[in-house]
């Protein structure tokens, strides 16, 4: 069976995923037909960026593209479909633990379209190998986004809901709970006068390694070693940050709990 790419694009939202994914569809010479945002601001700053209308009224949205892409905060999305007038429209959102089944009592063709990155506006990255992961209610409606997303990278995996929920907790932990940590040796190295910058070896070294072998096998550290008189010195060193001593201490028992 032989299936009509999707060509003409419209783009429901401003943020971070929209900004990068606009960019990245930019790239791969699709027609990005529109920004909609509720900002008019932000959507105004996206637009010209990619060159392309904009609107921030849900009424003056392009009817004719060939998909839409729901880029907007899960708290917002059930409200947003609601509102959404274009019923026979083939549209997809771009969350990690919505299920696509939002759409199902207005729309016929609808899915899930969601790059696992971090994305910041602020920093531009390769498209080129951003997994991303597809839902679809139909095969053929998963045919055509299959197409799509070869446009924008070599990695691409089928999901179910279920599967991409998973997909977006582990994230949390390998991305944003890991940059919290971050923060955290920031703040403790800025109350000695010293620089977040003498970490960032430590930091790339320790991500290239889980390249080539496992995390498991990547674990070091005094909580893996059972070395106890180190970590009495680092939980005395954090005396002035008791919620960080909280934190050493539950995950040095867990490392050690594991490894042991």
């Amino acid at each position: 069976m032989i299936f009509e790419d999707i060509h003409r694009i419209v783009i429901l939202g401003t943020g971070n995923v929209a900004t990068h994914l606009s960019l990245a569809l930019k790239s791969a010479n699709l027609d990005i037909l529109q920004v909609y945002g509720h900002n008019l601001a932000n959507t105004k700053v996206l637009a010209n960026n990619i060159g392309t209308p904009y609107t921030n009224e849900i009424i003056s949205i392009d009817p004719s593209a060939d998909l839409y892409i729901v880029c907007i905060s899960d708290d917002a999305l059930d409200e947003f479909v609601s509102r959404f007038h274009l019923k026979n429209a083939f549209i997809v959102h771009t969350s990690g633990t919505a299920s696509i089944k939002i759409f199902k009592e207005d729309y016929q063709n609808y899915g899930a379209f969601y790059p696992l990155q971090t994305f910041s506006k602020e920093k531009r990255i390769r498209f080129d190998n951003v997994p991303l992961c597809i839902e679809t209610n139909n095969n053929i409606n998963q045919e055509l986004l299959l197409s799509l997303a070869r446009k924008l990278t070599t990695n691409i995996q089928i999901t179910t809901h279920e599967q991409r929920t998973t997909l977006h907790v582990a994230a949390v932990f390998a991305s944003n709970f890991t940059n919290h940590f971050y923060s955290i040796a920031n703040e403790i190295l800025s109350d000695k006068q010293l620089s977040f910058d003498l970490l960032k070896p430590l930091i790339r070294e320790t991500a290239e390694k889980v390249q080539s072998i496992s995390p498991d096998e990547a674990q070091t550290g005094p909580a893996k070693r059972n070395d106890l008189k180190t970590r009495s010195k680092h939980i005395e060193k954090l005396t002035d940050f008791s919620e960080y001593q909280k934190i050493y201490n539950y995950l040095s028992n867990q490392i050690q709990k594991k490894y042991n």
